[in-house]
């Protein structure tokens, strides 16, 4: 799980830009980055600007991906 503040939404390429506070469970720090959205994640109710709680999982790619957004 993680905590952070959306910058941008991309519909279409399914990617948020946030900045997250540390994630202790996978050694990162706060930082600014693009992550890739599940499709089973709804976009269309995540706006610039908000603070939201996240959960992401390691995908078979090895990349995370967040599966779960909740405001």
């Amino acid at each position: 799980m993680g905590v952070g503040v959306i910058h941008q939404v991309s519909k279409l390429n399914r990617m948020v830009n946030m900045t997250h506070e540390p994630i202790p469970a996978l050694n990162w720090p706060e930082m600014t980055m693009d992550l890739p959205v599940a499709k089973s994640v709804d976009l269309g109710s995540i706006k610039a600007g908000e603070q939201v709680k996240f959960h992401l999982e390691l995908g078979p790619d090895n990349k995370y991906i967040i599966t779960d957004i909740m405001k």
